[in-house]
């Protein structure tokens, strides 16, 4: 079943809010987060590959790690908050072949709650020539939480995404200068998508008929149906899935000299497949007025 809803004047949606972050547990708008390590943030990352000054060199170039003498431990998070609201939003309720119904509700509040981005990281000197390490944080991450009532609730109510990665690397050196480093990123991911559905299109027919069989005209026929339209339950959307996927990293250094080094790293992308369960509550039980029901299914997003 498909329903329209057209969002005009600057309507709200989650992926305009590519702002903030997403840590295991808590979220904020955005999708790629750079906040996985407090000595990078300081640099804007700039140079991260070629200064492995502690063990967050473990995700920038695992070659790095070869630097660091003994056990090496380093970890820290990073809190996010913003107010991000709509200044202005619109949505149409559309009917066939009638002019469409504007939707009544608030701008959404504050869609973009606090968060927090954990991360830890980990690097051991085996001997002289190897190193390995060891790494947790999040890649990726996005949310959008409106208010109930949110005008715009047809196109978008809650949207999340969770990712989380472990970085085993290891590190290789030849004794003059020249390091190697490789690592992989197995990454999980969950996500979530919510909305409510609008049913004026297959509700404002049905009453139309329904007052039109009792007599009345098609002006009070349009009126009962409209208002069919507004007081009718809006059943409620939920999409969930979760996959794992894994990106590869190798890095190399080269020390020119005690105070030049030049740094190389690079990754390999991923394709995740959530998989999971869709759930329409409150759904209309067809032919018996006032009844509503619970749909699930099987879900799949790329």
């Amino acid at each position: 079943m498909h329903h329209r809803s057209s969002m005009l004047a600057r309507a709200v949606r989650f992926a305009t809010l590519a702002a903030l972050a997403a840590p295991a547990s808590t979220l904020a708008g955005g999708f790629s987060l750079n906040e996985q390590s407090a000595s990078a943030m300081g640099t804007a990352n700039a140079g991260a590959a070629a200064n492995p000054e502690n063990a967050t060199t473990v995700l920038f170039n695992p070659a790095g790690m070869s630097q660091l003498s003994g056990t090496n431990i380093s970890f820290g998070a990073a809190v996010l908050d913003i107010d991000a609201e709509a200044k202005e939003a619109e949505a149409r309720r559309n009917l066939p072949g009638q002019s469409p119904i504007m939707a009544d509700g608030s701008l959404g509040g504050d869609i973009a709650g606090p968060a927090v981005l954990p991360n830890f990281y980990m690097t051991h000197e085996v001997n002289e020539s190897i190193d390995v390490g060891f790494g947790i944080h999040a890649p990726y991450g996005l949310a959008a939480d409106y208010n109930d009532d949110f005008v715009g609730r047809f196109f978008a109510d809650e949207t999340e995404l969770t990712a989380i990665a472990f970085t085993p690397s290891i590190s290789v050196n030849n004794g003059n200068g020249l390091s190697m480093g490789a690592g992989i990123n197995l990454i999980y991911a969950e996500g979530r998508l919510t909305r409510y559905q609008d049913l004026a299109a297959q509700v404002y027919p049905n009453a139309f008929a329904a007052a039109i069989g009792q007599g009345a005209s098609p002006a009070q026929a349009d009126q009962a149906a409209r208002q069919a339209v507004s007081g009718y339950q809006d059943p409620y959307a939920d999409i969930e899935g979760d996959d794992i996927g894994a990106t590869f990293r190798v890095g190399f250094l080269y020390e020119l000299s005690d105070k030049t080094q030049i740094g190389l790293s690079a990754q390999t992308g991923t394709e995740l497949d959530l998989k999971g369960n869709a759930t329409i509550s409150d759904f209309p039980v067809p032919g018996v007025p006032g009844q509503t029901t619970t749909l699930s299914e099987k879900s799949e997003c790329h």
